[in-house]
């Protein structure tokens, strides 16, 4: 198969994933938005629960929209999108990715972040741990990827 062909198709599956991600993004700010219109009165404290989880959402929203906008600025230009084709199928990189376990780590990070949101109801402290926790696998993951890079 013709290299522009598989670039033009890896085009098309980045745009959809970009467009995706901004879809998600501006329905998560719409329904904390919303939610916060509903939940008025119940903000008025700082330690509330329900300020601290929509702030969260909006939070990973904005990273969404902005994940979602660059993709879309890298698949512009010629050498962005190559550089990104490039980056995304390279067997050195899918090794790397592979011996330092991003899959599973992603699952685990997501796993901990939505705990920690439903623990933010029953206690504080539990929901900092596992927050700290995600945080601090997402960070010993970087390491073994860094590790990985130049042992490789």
């Amino acid at each position: 198969m013709d290299f522009t062909k598989n670039l033009e198709a890896f085009r098309r599956d980045v745009n959809k994933v970009s467009r995706a991600f901004i879809v998600v993004g501006v329905l998560m700010v719409a329904i904390v938005a919303f939610s916060r219109f509903i939940f008025r009165g119940d903000f008025n404290s700082e330690s509330s629960a329900n300020s601290y989880v929509f702030g969260f959402f909006l939070g990973v929203a904005i990273g969404l929209i902005g994940l979602g906008a660059w993709l879309r600025s890298k698949i512009r230009s010629e050498e962005g999108l190559r550089s990104l084709y490039n980056k995304f199928f390279d067997e050195r990189e899918i090794f790397i990715r592979m011996k330092s376990g991003d899959s599973i780590v992603t699952i685990f990070f997501i796993s901990l972040i939505l705990l920690s949101l439903i623990f933010v109801y029953i206690n504080f402290y539990v929901s900092l741990t596992l927050l700290l926790v995600a945080f601090g696998q997402l960070i010993l993951s970087l390491i073994m990827r860094f590790y990985w890079s130049k042992r490789v």
